[in-house]
This record gives C-alpha cells, structure tokens and sequence, in this order.
C-alpha cells in the first residue's frame, strides 16, 4: 500500500469490516474499543498514516501497533511519532501511546511524549493533548521545554507552535549564554 493511502481506503475497508462480521476470532461480535462504542476495528503492525488536509496541511502517525476504530473514526496506538507538517518544519511528537481522534482532530498522549519543533526547541511532559486544528500542545502538570541556549521546568505547558509561543506557570529558568558548552543534566 503506497503512503497516504489509508486514508482513502477507510470507506471500502469499513464496508468490508461490516460485511465480513469481523473480529480476531470470527464469531462476527464486535468487541468494543476503546472509547466506549462496539463496531469494526482495523488492527495494523507497522503502521504508517498520512492525513492531507484540505487547507494542505499533512498529519502523519506511524505507530508499533495501532486500532482503528471505525464507528468513532478513533485510531489507538503504540510506538508512536506523530508528524504536523507546518512551514517552518516539521513538528514531531514522540511517545509510548496515542488516540488520534480523525474526526475531531485531536490527539491524547495519556504516557506523556517529546515534542520536537525545527531550531532545537523540545518539550517533555508527562501527558498531553494536541489540539490539530490549533496548533497547541497543552500538557497539565510538570513540564521542561528546551530552546538554544535555555531550558525551562514548571507546570501546566501550552505551547502554540503556528503562533512560536509557549506559555508556562511556574517557571524556572537556566539560560546558558552563547559559546558555552551545554549544561549536563544530572
């Protein structure tokens, strides 16, 4: 399957889903997923997705595994780096597992991640949610968001990344002055 495809595909595979009566162990009962509906699910290894909005924005999760979850256009996944292509770059957030919400454009990192954006800029939360539409990370609790020549610890991140601004309460601050070398954490 050529990249990119798979969205295109979900239609005929969901009709397929329905007609076949399918789950793993082919006694035609749908086993409910994971936010709560019953209907067909698609199960991936390897998974590669690429979403091209209209207003030419790309979307790209590839996972470990991943379910998707047809009545609720829900995929579930692990071993996740999920890729928002904007102008400056590409945004890369990194984490163990997701729900992307198709429909509703969002996405939950619920065992944190690390959210990379072009020119060294980072951010590494214990959990947090992608607002697609928006643009914005918002991570409750304890944060470090990392830049040249900074790092910055505190809680309750928002990072709008379209506007290059990130909020923090509580901050505390290293700032390391060009030509020195980097701090080790430790």
């Amino acid at each position: 399957m050529r990249r990119g495809a798979l969205p295109f595909l979900l239609p005929l595979l969901a009709a397929l889903a329905t007609g076949c009566g399918g789950n793993e162990n082919g006694n035609g009962n749908h086993a409910a997923n994971g936010n709560g509906s019953s209907g067909p699910e698609l199960a991936m290894t390897g998974m590669a997705m690429t979403e091209v909005q209209p207003s030419g924005v790309h979307y790209r999760l590839d996972a470990d595994r991943a379910t998707y979850a047809f009545a609720g256009k829900i995929v579930t996944a692990t071993g996740v780096t999920f890729g928002l292509r904007e102008h400056a770059g590409e945004v890369r957030v990194t984490a163990p597992t997701a729900t992307w919400d198709v429909a509703g454009q969002s996405a939950v990192f619920p065992e944190g991640c690390v959210a990379e954006y072009p020119g060294g800029y980072s951010a590494q939360v214990p959990s947090a949610e992608v607002d697609l539409k928006q643009r914005v990370l918002t991570a409750p609790g304890p944060a470090t968001f990392t830049g040249p020549g900074f790092t910055m610890t505190g809680v309750d991140f928002v990072w709008r990344w379209r506007d290059g601004k990130a909020d923090l309460r509580q901050p505390k601050t290293v700032i390391v002055p060009a030509g020195m070398p980097a701090m080790k954490r430790g």
